[in-house]
């Protein structure tokens, strides 16, 4: 949900190292001209990561959603069922699929956090064999 000031410079270096190339042969051309895609292509991917860190569903959505979820459960009561029992195991089943239903658009909403984040050990690997030098991680991430 943060963003890091070091990884932002070591960003805005890069793109002026790029920048202040000067390519000479047609192999230089080139080679640069698949720096600056590639460096395009980090710079979407890194915007969308630091969007996604930052979006949230809004409240109307959230009373939307436990509002279904709670009409959605009492519909149940407008069938008449012989059974008891059976109309709590319908019941209790609806409730449970509508919970879990619920729990997964909570983590989805929050990629960054909590058991079920994306785990930053893969960037890390990548930081690693870009830069030796680069720190160590910290143990839950970064």
């Amino acid at each position: 949900g943060t963003e890091n000031s070091l990884a932002w410079q070591a960003y805005n270096n890069l793109w002026q190292i790029i920048r202040t190339l000067e390519p000479h042969s047609s192999a230089e051309i080139n080679w640069h001209a698949t720096m600056l895609r590639s460096l395009t292509t980090l710079s979407d991917y890194r915007r969308d990561r630091l969007a996604d860190g930052r979006a949230v569903l809004p409240p109307v959505l959230w009373v939307v959603l436990l509002s279904g979820g709670v009409i959605n459960l009492g519909y149940t009561y407008l069938f008449g069922v012989k059974s008891l029992a059976v109309h709590l195991i319908i019941t209790m089943a609806l409730t449970a699929m509508t919970a879990l239903l619920l729990l997964v658009i909570l983590i989805l909403d929050h990629p960054f956090a909590g058991s079920f984040r994306v785990e930053s050990e893969p960037f890390v690997r990548v930081l690693r064999r870009v830069n030796p030098l680069a720190p160590q991680p910290p143990e839950k991430g970064l």
